[in-house]
């Protein structure tokens, strides 16, 4: 064979090769056949018997698109319809390729309800939950699950309280992750956060810090709490705090400074109760709770701009003589310097709609809204400037409605063809290109399945077992090797 002959053929086969693993790779992406362009694919069992709700079980979707539950799964069912829960922790991953794995067992000691998970953008995440550890003390763990490895293992990440409730665990992109939660003693609450630093930027000092008091005063009642973390680390907690009358009270994370400390947002009010938060990249914040009397139930707002925090704005107002309540369902930043405000609106304890109200961020002010569903809606998310809600259509399904930027809410889609008398604890979460999954428990007599299904936008993430910059790097080094190897056969033949 003549030099440049062996020339072309390399050159030909570093090509063919190259653009054979891109597609081999795309294609292993866009594997699941049951799903087409905006549509839901068809759901399936994650586990039978399995105890998983608002208030016992964790769900938490990563930019890749790997999703993880965890739940306790039930041991007994008793004769009249009742069941005894496990005191053990089941999780399974969602990979879009694969699908949902089997269940597995990440706990060893005796769990109780109070869990969570969250993910990051590298197909991780961390399980967190609280163990009773002896008579009057317990203790929060934690369990890791590392890309191609698995569940490494629990370990405990604070000593023990004689009471802890509500763990929450919040990841930034790179899997690094803050965990808050209060303890109470004699009528009193505090909150306390525990740092994870993540491999992925901290090789040589990853793991979890001690955890530290977060709360600059002392507190007489416990009302819950909202917690977020922001793509790039910042973070936000807030609550109400009911001293001598209700108050709003926020404190956040500033990365590379630390806890700034406890700031009251809201004048003192009677009958107040917290809303939602939203905090984005670069620490930008805005918090919504409802004040009550007996005349009115109005909803209010502060945003967080570079000089603080916002004095509060009332954005909306119902009577409640004539038996008109607002309940902000979800929160969130959309763009051209918006807010996303979805709030469900009961009238006349008949119907329940839900609105959507855009705020300007600059003024505070409403700019537009719109009734987005008509009846009582499931669940409701809004993230990285997308948002989706589900609800009831008929007697026999549950449909969804997206809302994406430029384009606005879509006509609904039929996501769950059950009765949805049956369909109870619907989460969702987005991966970051809009696709979506959702996860709830179909109940019976005797039944309580977890299930699952994902929405498909059309638009892929990338793979995290495969991801793009791995196949353009690979494809590069298969051309300059190629290259090199034809450099070398020229000069050896001289």
């Amino acid at each position: 064979m003549g030099k440049e002959k062996l020339v072309r053929w390399l050159v030909r086969s570093v090509s063919v090769f190259t653009i054979a693993l891109i597609i081999a790779s795309s294609s292993s992406i866009l594997a699941d056949s049951s799903e087409t362009p905006e549509s839901w694919s068809t759901p399936v069992m994650i586990s039978a018997d399995a105890s998983f709700s608002h208030f016992s079980g964790g769900f938490d979707v990563g930019g890749t698109g790997d999703a993880f539950v965890i739940w306790r799964p039930i041991s007994e069912w008793t004769s009249d319809h009742g069941y005894k829960v496990s005191s053990k922790i089941l999780a399974s991953h969602f990979k879009h390729s694969t699908g949902w794995s089997d269940p597995e067992q990440i706990s060893d000691g005796y769990a109780r309800r109070d869990m969570d998970v969250a993910a990051d953008d590298y197909g991780n995440a961390i399980a967190i939950w609280v163990e009773d550890v002896s008579q009057g003390a317990m203790r929060i763990y934690a369990n890791r699950f590392v890309n191609g490895t698995g569940w490494s293992g629990q370990t405990p990440i604070c000593e023990p309280f004689s009471y802890l409730i509500d763990p929450n665990i919040e990841m930034d992109d790179n899997g690094n992750a803050w965990v808050v939660w209060e303890s109470g003693a004699n009528g009193y609450w505090m909150w306390h956060a525990c740092y994870f630093a993540s491999p992925i930027e901290n090789e040589a000092a990853w793991g979890w810090g001690s955890p530290m008091d977060i709360s600059s005063e002392i507190v007489t009642s416990n009302n819950g709490f909202e917690f977020e973390v922001s793509g790039d680390g910042n973070a936000i907690v807030g609550r109400i705090v009911l001293e001598n009358r209700s108050v709003a009270i926020v404190n956040r994370y500033v990365p590379g400074i630390g806890w700034l400390g406890e700031e009251r947002i809201s004048d003192d009010q009677d009958n107040a109760s917290w809303g939602k938060i939203a905090i984005r990249d670069g620490g930008g914040a805005i918090c919504v709770w409802q004040e009550y009397d007996e005349a009115h139930n109005s909803i209010l707002m502060s945003i967080l701009k570079e000089t603080g925090w916002g004095s509060p704005i009332e954005l909306m107002s119902y009577s409640t003589s004539a038996k008109e309540f607002g309940n902000v369902r979800a929160i969130g930043f959309m763009p051209n310097e918006e807010a996303m405000l979805l709030v469900s609106g009961t009238y006349n304890y008949t119907r329940d709609d839900l609105t959507d109200f855009r705020i300007d961020l600059a003024s505070g002010q409403l700019i537009d809204q719109e009734v987005v569903w008509n009846n009582y809606t499931r669940a409701e998310i809004i993230e990285s400037e997308r948002a989706m809600i589900i609800g009831i259509v008929n007697e026999n399904q549950l449909s969804s409605r997206e809302f994406v930027p430029g384009y606005g809410w879509d006509q609904p889609v039929t996501c769950i063809r059950e009765d949805p008398a049956t369909v109870l604890d619907l989460r969702l979460g987005f991966d970051s290109s809009g696709n979506a999954l959702l996860v709830y428990t179909i109940i019976g007599p005797q039944v309580f399945d977890l299930m699952g299904c994902r929405y498909s936008n059309g638009i892929e993430s990338p793979s995290a077992n495969f991801p793009i910059e791995a196949i353009v790097g690979l494809s590069a080094v298969i051309v300059v090797v190629g290259i090199g190897a034809v450099i070398w056969y020229h000069r050896k033949s001289r």
